[in-house]
């Protein structure tokens, strides 16, 4: 999934609340935990994203004042495990361009 396809999610006025990004040494994507609400249903899912998607990501927390890159980047690509997972807490974002973090 691209950034362009994350923010597609938005743009229908839907709520995406990220949940956690797992990451496999070496791969060239990442999973996606994800719940997007739409009317008022939340819908939970996974996608494959990519590197764009993972900047939207982050470009989205610090649009909304959480600056989660250097703890991303050291939970996802500064370790020698296997596998590395990233839990996000209590983030949501809504709206095209609109960001705010869920109380």
């Amino acid at each position: 999934m691209k950034a362009k396809d994350l923010q597609e999610l938005l743009d229908n006025g839907n709520v995406l609340t990220p949940e956690h990004i797992v990451y496999e040494a070496n791969d060239d994507a990442m999973l996606f935990y994800f719940s997007v609400e739409k009317a008022g249903k939340p819908y939970h899912s996974k996608a494959t994203i990519d590197w764009s998607g993972l900047n939207w990501i982050i470009s989205k927390c610090a649009q909304s004042g959480l600056d989660l890159y250097d703890e991303l980047s050291s939970k996802l690509f500064d370790s020698f495990d296997k596998i590395r997972e990233y839990s996000f807490q209590k983030v949501a974002f809504v709206e095209a361009f609109e960001d705010q973090q869920a109380a």
